[in-house]
């Protein structure tokens, strides 16, 4: 709803340069530290990035680390207070915003110099590709037992 027909194998250098005004890109930097997606309030069992972000919403909320100031002991104090999550949202290093796709064009591919970057999809190395990401709603039922049984 909105979003202009864009697939992963639509995705190429100068892909940028035609998408619609629903997209903002953020072409200015790309030296990016961190780059991290969630759709739900943790990122893991003890990072709470998200404390507002709900699996039925229809929105990932998408936290960026550009700056170069961005330190070490700045790390550190996110990880020391994962379980609340307030460093995180707090830190003025993070870029927050909620987005319903976000697509990454990585600079250094895979069959070129990769300069140590590289992409980790929920725990599993991922290709230095072109990559698209978008919430699509309905797309899987969830059914549990109670606890109780």
């Amino acid at each position: 709803d909105g979003l202009p027909s864009l697939s992963p194998a639509d995705l190429s250098d100068d892909t940028f340069d035609q998408l619609g005004s629903d997209w903002v890109v953020d072409a200015d930097y790309h030296d990016y530290l961190m780059v991290t997606a969630v759709n739900t309030p943790y990122v893991d069992s003890q990072l709470r990035a998200a404390p507002g972000a709900h699996l039925a919403d229809g929105a990932m909320h998408l936290f960026v680390i550009d700056d170069d100031r961005f330190t070490k002991a700045d790390m550190t104090r996110i990880l020391l207070d994962q379980s609340s999550g307030k460093a995180f949202m707090a830190s003025d290093y993070v870029r927050r915003t909620r987005v319903r796709a976000f697509a990454i064009m990585p600079q250094h591919r895979d069959d070129g110099p990769d300069r140590g970057s590289y992409i980790d999809v929920d725990g599993e190395d991922f290709p230095l590709k072109p990559t698209f990401v978008e919430v699509v709603r309905g797309l899987i039922s969830l059914h549990v037992l109670p606890a109780d049984h």
